[in-house]
C-alpha cells in the first residue's frame, strides 16, 4: 500500500503521507491547473471510501474550470524502486466529461538532470503515460508498467519498469469554454504483483 487516506490530514495545499508499512518513505500531493477558476481553485477533502473496507478517500476538485482542466498526483521522497511489482492499483470515481484520465509516471530516467532527482542528461524528457476510462462509479484499476508509453530522455525511449519512481499523476480534463467543477476521487493507491 502506498496511501489509503484513512484519517489523513487534508488541507487545501495538500496531503502529506508516509507510505503504509514503510515509515522511512514519505510523500505528498501536488496539483496543476489551467488557471481559469477562482483563486481557491483546488479543493481537497476526505469523502467516503470506494475500496472494500475503506472509510476515507481523497476528493480533488478543480472549481470553475473553463479550459482544459488540470490534474494532481503524488510525489515521493527520493526515488522508489518498485520494479519488484507489476504496476500500480487504485480505486477511482470521477465526473470528467470526456470519461478519460491520463495517468503519468515520472521516473529519474524521464527527468532532466537539472531538476531534483533527474538522471536524463538530454535537454528534454517526457513522462510515460497511460489512458484510463473513468466514470462516476467507483472502479478498481490495475495499471501495469507495460501499459505506460511515451517515456523519453531526449529522443531515447524509456521503458517504464517501476525503477527510479519519483511521482504518479492523473489528469482531470475539462471542456474548453464550459465552466465546470471537475472532481476526481481516489482511494487505496498501492503497488501490485500478480
Amino acid at each position: 500500500m502506498i496511501v489509503d487516506f484513512e484519517g489523513a490530514n487534508v488541507e487545501n495545499n495538500g496531503v502529506n503521507f508516509t507510505v503504509v508499512g514503510s515509515p522511512d518513505i514519505g510523500g505528498g500531493t501536488f496539483w496543476f491547473s489551467d488557471g481559469t477558476g477562482p483563486d481557491d481553485y483546488q479543493a481537497l477533502a476526505l469523502v467516503a471510501g470506494g475500496a472494500p473496507g475503506s472509510s476515507d478517500a481523497l476528493s480533488v476538485t478543480l472549481l470553475g474550470s473553463t479550459a482544459w482542466g488540470g490534474g494532481f498526483g503524488f510525489w515521493f521522497d527520493g526515488c522508489l524502486d518498485a520494479s519488484a511489482h507489476d504496476g500500480v492499483s487504485f480505486w477511482v470515481r470521477s465526473n470528467v466529461p470526456s470519461g478519460t484520465s491520463v495517468m503519468n509516471l515520472q521516473t529519474a530516467y524521464t527527468r532532466v538532470t537539472d531538476i531534483s532527482g533527474g538522471l536524463c542528461d538530454a535537454a528534454t524528457a517526457m513522462m510515460a503515460s497511460a489512458s484510463l476510462s473513468v466514470s462516476p462509479t467507483w472502479t478498481e484499476y490495475r495499471v501495469a508498467w507495460s501499459d505506460f508509453t511515451g517515456g523519453l530522455c531526449g529522443n531515447t525511449s524509456i521503458t517504464a519498469t517501476g525503477a527510479g519512481l519519483l511521482s504518479l499523476g492523473w489528469s482531470i480534463e475539462g471542456t474548453d469554454g464550459t465552466a465546470e467543477d471537475l472532481e476526481f476521487v481516489i482511494d487505496d493507491v498501492a503497488f501490485y504483483s500478480e
